[in-house]
């Protein structure tokens, strides 16, 4: 066997779900641009393009300019026990103690502030709650969740009453104290089921693997949240002006 060259694999700094994803919407915005014959059908084709070039390479230039792989990521994937589905594992250091961490976490009313697309959790008793979210096309969602088991400052478990499929239908968070005293390991875990339309099952892994990338981001932000005492935004920062407007 020969070590892959510089040129090669080496390179590759995309993964492959996302390259799946890349080619497929690459490939509809070139067919879309090209029809047009217009200046912004030319833009869109070349868009399209460079999405094709990013599928089926495995490259991006942004990626390597940020020092960013998705083509070596530790398995976060594995089947449910006795279930059909898949679930979402992902664990992150926090510089907290396990009580406080449990304790904002169990706090719901925040979860808007470090779960991508919640809009509003409402407390509807001692275990139940009301979710509101907004998926990327704009499309609203309404849920209702509870916790199934409690114990402070180690575990927190959850489900969702009703089938949702774009959202997990149950999830737990650990709280373990991080062995050299400082923090607390995080360890989030979400279920998916596994989609029924032949559509969906094609894109499984896809999705899959979108999950990830939001529970990830979920963590990353919490972890923000609880030891910064906010998230990092660009919003409302200036953004400079261009040479245009300089002059």
């Amino acid at each position: 066997m020969h070590a892959p060259t510089q040129s090669g694999q080496a390179n590759v700094n995309v993964g492959q779900p996302e390259r799946w994803l890349s080619s497929i919407a690459g490939g509809l915005l070139t067919f879309y641009g090209l029809r047009r014959l217009d200046l912004p059908g030319t833009f869109v084709a070349l868009l399209g393009a460079d999405l094709l070039y990013r599928g089926i390479s495995g490259r991006s230039l942004v990626y390597k300019a940020l020092g960013i792989s998705t083509s070596r990521r530790e398995v976060t994937l594995v089947a449910i026990p006795q279930q059909a589905g898949t679930r979402v594992r992902r664990s992150m250091t926090i510089n907290r103690s396990p009580e406080e961490l449990y304790s904002a976490w169990h706090d719901i009313g925040k979860a808007p502030s470090y779960m991508m697309g919640v809009e509003n959790v409402q407390q509807t008793d001692a275990k139940t709650s009301h979710w509101t979210a907004r998926l990327p096309s704009g499309k609203k969602l309404q849920w209702y969740a509870e916790f199934t088991q409690e114990q402070p400052g180690q575990l927190l478990e959850w489900r969702v009453l009703g089938k949702k499929f774009v959202v997990a239908q149950a999830g737990r968070v650990y709280f373990v104290p991080a062995s050299d005293g400082r923090g607390t390991i995080v360890t989030l875990e979400l279920d998916y089921p596994s989609p029924r339309n032949f559509l969906r099952k094609n894109m499984k892994q896809v999705i899959s693997y979108l999950a990830d990338k939001e529970a990830l981001e979920d963590l990353r932000r919490f972890k923000e949240l609880m030891e910064a005492g906010e998230i990092a935004t660009i919003k409302g920062q200036p953004k400079g002006t261009t040479k245009r407007q300089r002059q």
